[in-house]
């Protein structure tokens, strides 16, 4: 664990081949034994070239146009807790409850096998997926869709019971689908022109998108929420704020919620969902500048949540100031804004990609619910949380009343 500032920034701008993210990712979660029946590889990069191109680039230039998309599926989720479409996938209960399971069987099945002799990892990765249901599910409903962008019959050697065995290699498709903006396309228009990808790592560029996209925006919603129900005296400012980014339809990326914005950042800064950052595992012994040596097959990281709550960074940094970030504070900052103080999103060129994605998604989210809803706690006193190694995560247990605002006053506020 390093908490220097020195230290910090030569390990975020070490190569991948001394200190790796990419070692620590087949770490947590196991791709192997997680993907079961693909082809095993270690090319999946959550925050590598693809999905930064994808992610930074291609989503975030076409985030305008999404928005409004975005949030009608928002509304619809109020109104009937049902997502909207995705080549009728996300309308079928089978791909959406696979779609939330899997990122689930991810952190146990990486868990769990800390503890395994690796003879037993396949056999008790099964058990724990229920046989790799959730996987199953969702290769079988993403594989026709991959096929029909593709625009090409391709002849699968998958069934029913066995639908990952798919290898075939693509070559010569249509690369640009203009009617489809999704990351489905945009992974397919972003992969390697030469020596093209089977339609078997397509698969798992797009599902281990799900898997490095689906966790934090979740988390981060339940904290802010019940970080205003601990200090609803910023209901009234925020109401006053989220009523005027509204009239616009929430059009302008959140830029229109700066108070908004701050209070999401001091909620994910006292309540980060993992008490490290920015893991590396150290592939060659690591010598830092001042003599500090890491040896080979170490893991370095940095403790977060202790460097959010000290004062050589925040005053007060104990004490929860929903507008300590607000744009007239000397302390002015975004929420996707990303430094030594505050590497909730990670730092360097590994920092999350879908941040903003993920700042204007919560903004949307909050905004509807402030102007909707009254809320409390069920009951102020129970635990909000419980620690597993180092992440924090919110118990399921902790019950939040919400109540429908009337018409009227919700207009008023």
């Amino acid at each position: 664990m390093i908490s220097s500032q020195a230290h910090i920034e030569e390990v975020r701008g070490a190569s991948e081949d001394k200190l790796s993210f990419e070692a620590i990712g087949e770490e947590m979660f196991r791709y192997t034994h997680l993907f079961h029946g693909f082809t095993p590889d270690h090319t999946l990069r959550p925050k590598g070239r693809i999905s930064q191109r994808v992610v930074r680039g291609l989503f975030m230039q076409h985030l305008p146009a999404l928005r409004p998309i975005m949030l009608q599926k928002i509304n619809d989720a109020f109104e009937s807790d049902i997502s909207s479409n995705l080549d009728g996938q996300a309308n079928d209960p089978k791909m959406m409850a696979a779609a939330a399971q899997f990122p689930e069987d991810a952190i146990y099945v990486g868990e769990a096998l800390r503890y395994v002799p690796s003879l037993l990892a396949s056999g008790v990765a099964s058990l724990i997926t229920k046989r790799h249901r959730a996987l199953r599910t969702l290769v079988s409903g993403l594989y026709p869709v991959l096929v029909e962008r593709l625009k090409r019959h391709i002849n699968s050697e998958g069934t029913e019971d066995k639908p990952v065995r798919c290898s075939q290699h693509i070559r010569g498709w249509s690369r640009t689908e203009p009617s489809k903006r999704d990351a489905i396309q945009w992974i397919i228009d972003s992969s390697p022109r030469k020596n093209p990808w089977t339609i078997e790592r397509l698969l798992r560029e797009v599902i281990g998108h799900l898997i490095f996209s689906s966790h934090a925006p979740k988390f981060a919603l339940v904290m802010a929420v019940h970080s205003l129900c601990l200090h609803p005296e910023y209901l009234e400012p925020l109401r006053e704020e989220a009523q005027a980014a509204a009239s616009t339809d929430f059009a302008q990326d959140g830029d229109e919620m700066p108070l908004l914005d701050s209070f999401l950042r001091e909620s994910a800064r006292l309540n980060p969902i993992d008490g490290v950052s920015m893991r590396r595992k150290v592939l060659q012994p690591y010598t830092f500048a001042d003599g500090t040596c890491l040896p080979q097959g170490s893991i370095v990281s940095i403790p977060q949540r202790a460097i959010m709550r000290d004062s050589m960074y925040y005053d007060n940094p104990e004490t929860f100031d929903g507008f300590r970030f607000a744009p007239d504070s000397t302390t002015a900052k975004k929420y996707t804004d990303i430094d030594v103080s505050y590497p909730t999103w990670g730092l360097g060129r590994r920092a999350c990609p879908g941040r903003y994605y993920a700042s204007s998604l919560l903004k949307m989210v909050l905004g509807k619910l402030i102007l909707g809803y009254d809320f409390e706690f069920a009951d102020a006193k129970a635990p909000r949380v419980f620690q597993w190694r180092s992440a924090v995560v919110p118990r399921s247990s902790t019950k939040v009343q919400f109540r429908r605002r009337h018409a009227s006053k919700a207009r008023e506020a």
